[in-house]
């Protein structure tokens, strides 16, 4: 006895192929399993263990999956608010130039942008920017200015 294919649909539809692999969404998880189910041996059935156990695994990949984007985006909020602390404050980093020599940049952070691939960049009232990887002190800048007061008083107290 022949028998065909009922209902058959193109691989690529029902694997989602041409997507990347972590585009898939348990919506097409589903769809290879009804498919497995549609093409199955009559004679030999699929267990229902099997397939209990299958929609489990889908369910934990799908959790996962939230739980990656909910700690990236965790993640994400976490720098965002660390680097906006620094707004006001008086800053020390240490950046190596292309040539190889390495230099002290020094300023109060006036801004916090953000590179494409999630650096912190401090921009500072000197015009510099720096990353925030880079910065090997934090001061208060009013404790700063302080300092640079009383050392100006300092030289001129002794310049009399």
């Amino acid at each position: 006895m022949q028998t065909a294919a009922v209902g058959a649909t193109r691989s690529t539809e029902a694997t989602g192929a041409g997507r990347d692999l972590n585009a898939l969404r348990s919506e097409d998880f589903f769809r290879l399993l009804v498919t497995e189910l549609k093409q199955q041996d009559p004679f030999e059935p699929a267990k229902t263990a099997d397939m209990i156990g299958q929609v489990s695994q889908i369910r934990t990949i799908e959790l996962s999956k939230q739980l990656t984007d909910t700690l990236s985006e965790l993640s994400r909020q976490q720098r965002t608010a660390g680097a906006s602390d620094l707004l006001g404050k008086f800053v020390v980093a240490t950046v190596t130039a292309s040539d190889g020599s390495v230099s002290e940049v020094k300023g109060i952070v006036t801004g916090v942008r953000f590179d494409p691939d999630g650096t912190a960049v401090l921009e500072l009232d000197t015009g510099q920017a720096v990353r925030a990887a880079d910065v090997t002190r934090i001061t208060s800048a009013q404790q700063t200015g302080t300092k640079a007061q009383a050392k100006e008083k300092g030289t001129m107290l002794n310049a009399q």
